[in-house]
Order: C-alpha cells, then sequence, then structure tokens
C-alpha cells in the first residue's frame, strides 16, 4: 500500500498541491498535518509510522516534508526499514527500494541540512549586521 505524508509548517500554509501530488502517485492513504518538521512531535506523522506493514510504501512530494535534519531523517528510514517498508519522493525522484535509491537519499539529505545550515548563518549574519 502507498501510504502518502504531507506536512506544512504554519498554520495559515495549505498543502494542496502536495495532497494532489501524493494522490496522482497512487496514494491509497495520506497522512497530512500543519507542524514544523524540525519537530518529532508531530501526531499524524507517528500515526503514519505506526500504520506502516511489509512492502507498504511511504511516499512525499518532497523531501524535507519528512524531517528538517539528516539525523532525523535517517532516524525516520531505519523506522520505515525495520517495518519491512520503503521511501520515496516524488521530487527527488528517490526510492530506498533500491541500492541507488538508498545512497541517493543520504546524499539528497546531506545537501539538504547543508542548504539549511547556510541559510541559517546567512540569516545569523545579516541580522547582526542590520544590528550594526
Amino acid at each position: 500500500m502507498k501510504l502518502g505524508y504531507a506536512r506544512v509548517s504554519k498554520q495559515d500554509q495549505e498543502n494542496l498541491a502536495q495532497m494532489s501530488s501524493l494522490e496522482q502517485s497512487g496514494c491509497e492513504r495520506i497522512f497530512h498535518e500543519k507542524a514544523s518538521g524540525g519537530r518529532w512531535d508531530r501526531p499524524e506523522f507517528h500515526r503514519l509510522l505506526e500504520h506502516l506493514r511489509p512492502g507498504d510504501v511511504v511516499v512525499v512530494y518532497k523531501l524535507d516534508r519528512l524531517s528538517r535534519s539528516l539525523k532525523d531523517l535517517l532516524h525516520t528510514l531505519e523506522k520505515i526499514q525495520a517495518a519491512k517498508a520503503t521511501f520515496q519522493s516524488l521530487t527527488e525522484a528517490i526510492d530506498t527500494g533500491t541500492p541507488a535509491g538508498r545512497m541517493m537519499m543520504q546524499i539528497v539529505g546531506s545537501f539538504a541540512e547543508f542548504e539549511r545550515e547556510m541559510l541559517r548563518e546567512r540569516t545569523r549574519h545579516g541580522l547582526e549586521a542590520a544590528r550594526k
């Protein structure tokens, strides 16, 4: 069974585009919520993980919808793998059902975390410059 997960960070945001893409990819059930990806206490996310059965596929529109850090991403992938399920990201075309997909998952996750750290650093420097 394909299980989708859609997430937006803020209450005033909508996840309609994610939901549509997940439906078009064949997801039979979609778990969705409005919560920061940096938080581990996301009820729908945990409901999804509890629902996993062998052979299931967890599908997200984009990798950062699942997690905001490489550490959490790898932890989540371990949980998916322990359930004998696999993971797919539609935007990055990642499928952990293959060895190449698992490798790409780790590479893309590393770059995503690097990009967020660079953004934080630029923001911090901008704020410091504005204060001066």
